[in-house]
């Protein structure tokens, strides 16, 4: 909730006035189109690399790159402690193995993510889960199987409901 506590009327402003928000805004938009080349291009020369045969490594060092490896991540449950983990195991997903995702920014930059492996893991679980979906699955149909038999129980029967009243 707030208040108005005082109200003016539109005025023009002088150029003076707005220089330095003019000048921010024109530095702001030059320095985002430059980021967006820099990583449009070294995008297109990590992938041309990685196509060549070239290990990740080398071509980071050759295009003056941070490479910073992450532990595994599961993308269903990303970790908390690693910076942007939720958008990192997002694009982890989509992006074929050995391959570069599309660029994602975040407050400090711009990310690339190189998916060097993906596994499907076993679940100490698994037994104990496949065995509730067969329960499931089981009762479902049970229950699909009844409403069906009682449907046409129910038709076969003509069973007129009177109104009281």
């Amino acid at each position: 909730v707030f208040d108005v506590t005082k109200f003016e009327e539109p005025k023009q402003q002088t150029l003076a006035e707005v220089t330095g928000k003019i000048k921010e805004v024109l530095v702001g938009q030059k320095a985002d189109e430059a980021r967006s080349k820099a990583v449009n291009e070294a995008r297109l020369a990590l992938s041309e690399g990685l196509k060549a045969g070239k290990k990740i490594e080398d071509l980071v060092k050759e295009k003056k790159l941070t490479l910073e490896p992450l532990p595994d991540i599961d993308t269903a449950n990303p970790p908390q402690e690693v910076p942007n983990g939720f958008e990192i195991a997002q694009e982890a997903a989509k992006t074929a193995v050995g391959s570069i995702s599309r660029a994602v920014d975040f407050d400090k930059g711009t990310l690339l993510v190189y998916v060097s492996a993906k596994e499907l893991r076993k679940r100490p679980d698994a037994v104990e889960v496949r065995k509730n979906q067969l329960n499931d699955l089981t009762n479902r149909e049970r229950r699909s199987l009844f409403q069906a038999w009682f449907k046409k129980q129910h038709e076969a029967a003509r069973v007129a409901i009177a109104k009281l009243g």
